[in-house]
């Protein structure tokens, strides 16, 4: 019950890719006899809603389904989706709600519906509810669930592709980001992940497939399918969902704050660890590490963030999903900022921070922190791999101001900082907007990619905040 009395509607929220099985998944339970009135909204970003079109003609449910289409629901769309909600709450005539999101949606995107307030739209479920002022006051998320296609789960943490070359261009900006980025973002924020087309793979295959699942997502229930068959009851009222775990459930975070690793990892093989140093990276040499890393198969993720030396002002945003590896920029470094603009006075905040600073003055909070996950590493390996990109004794003693000249290879980083006269010069090298623009996609190295910025969530121990 919400804090007025009335029955909140649980809801289930399904992703995953097209033709990871969703609608099969959502017509077999459609077709399965179950006391529960169940509303579905499908969320299809085509023009015609193929999904919607589908379960009505052959799932022939009794139950109602809603489609929302020409837009996404964890961006474009969500408005609708609220509004929609409201609605089958305001009725009284259902007791579940279960939600497809389109291929390309990221399951927090959604998820933030139930969290976050609109004025706006908090108004009208008022109008046509009665009561509650917020879609947490009429709804609860019981369970978010990933289904993916188990066959070829390999070659899509392998392919450097986009969305909008695999699927088309109606996917706005979600169409610049990469397969392994999606994927990867659907896992990490699940609480049930159902691995489908399970009888094409060996046994081998479907060991490797639930290993490097689980070394992304160790909380999640994991649960073997075909044609998406699973009992109703075990993905409806599960009560599984809570948004401050599910935002710091990944396999990388855990790792960072040291949880301990469930038994299950040791039969897996996954392993993980956490790369500290306090010496900068010269950004020359981290590209064709970072390309090393990506071509190294027992790398399923790392994450984190670094310190470059042309850069010695702010820190960048590691993030790799199996073969593509993104470095965007982050935020200035604390040691940058005075204290009052540390985004927050509490003493325990400021304790925390300053335990971050070295006993180096010049140095401050900067430093190296990644998180690296895989299946059969070698530790040592991997760590003597990066520190050939860290500066060498006698470039570490030329100083920032000589490390600007050092080659630098990524683009620049605009931090937004209120000030329109600033000319974005991070690395000293300042690149002309239209020669960006006409270099091609596939000009680029996939190291060299800053186009998308890692979603503000937390569980994002980089960014810092501010006031």
């Amino acid at each position: 019950m919400g804090d007025s009395g009335v029955k909140r509607l649980p809801v289930t929220v399904i992703s995953g890719f097209l033709g990871a099985g969703k609608t099969t998944l959502l017509k077999h339970i459609l077709q399965t006899e179950q006391t529960l009135r169940i509303a579905v909204i499908v969320n299809d970003m085509g023009r015609i809603n193929i999904d919607g079109r589908f379960i009505k003609r052959k799932g022939e449910p009794a139950n109602t389904l809603i489609e929302l289409q020409n837009g996404c629901i964890c961006c474009t769309l969500r408005g609708d989706l609220l509004r929609q909600i409201a609605e089958l709450s305001a009725g009284g005539g259902y007791d579940y709600i279960i939600i497809e999101s389109s291929g390309v949606a990221e399951p927090i995107g959604v998820a933030e519906a139930f969290a976050l307030d609109s004025e706006e739209i908090n108004d009208e479920i008022v109008d046509k509810n009665g009561s509650g002022r917020s879609l947490s006051d009429i709804a609860k998320l019981d369970c978010m669930v990933t289904v993916v296609d188990g066959y070829s789960f390999m070659s899509d943490m392998r392919t450097r592709d986009k969305a909008k070359e695999r699927w088309g261009d109606e996917f706005n900006e979600d169409g610049n980001r990469h397969i392994t980025d999606l994927l990867t973002d659907q896992l990490e924020f699940a609480n049930i992940i159902l691995i489908n087309k399970m009888d094409m793979l060996t046994d081998e295959q479907r060991l490797s497939v639930r290993s490097q699942i689980k070394a992304l997502n160790r909380a999640a229930t994991i649960v073997d399918t075909n044609y998406s068959k699973i009992p109703v009851e075990s993905i409806v009222n599960t009560g599984l969902f809570n948004f401050d775990e599910a935002r710091t459930a990944t396999g990388w975070l855990r790792e960072l704050k040291g949880d301990p690793r469930p038994p299950e990892t040791q039969v897996f093989g996954i392993s993980s660890f956490v790369y500290r140093r306090r010496r900068p990276f010269h950004p020359k040499r981290l590209q064709e590490v970072s390309t090393k890393m990506t071509e190294n198969e027992k790398i399923v993720r790392s994450k984190g963030f670094v310190w470059l030396a042309t850069r010695n002002d702010c820190y960048g945003d590691w993030n790799q999903s199996g073969a593509v590896a993104v470095l965007s920029c982050g935020d200035y470094w604390f040691a940058e900022l005075p204290e009052d603009s540390w985004g927050s006075t509490d003493p325990e905040f400021v304790k925390n921070v300053k335990a971050e600073f070295s006993s180096d003055p010049s140095i401050g909070d900067r430093r190296q922190e990644l998180v690296i996950i895989g299946i059969g590493l070698n530790q040592k390996e991997v760590e003597d791999l990066l520190d050939t990109s860290l500066l060498t004794d006698e470039e570490l003693a030329l100083g920032p101001q000589k490390w600007r000249e050092f080659a630098d290879p990524f683009e620049v980083w605009d931090i937004d900082n209120g000030d329109e006269d600033d000319d974005d010069e991070t690395n000293g090298q300042l690149q002309d907007d239209d020669e960006e623009e006409e270099e091609s996609d596939e000009e680029m190295d996939h190291t060299n990619m800053l186009g998308h910025s890692l979603s503000s969530r937390e569980g994002r121990p980089v960014k810092k905040p501010r006031v």
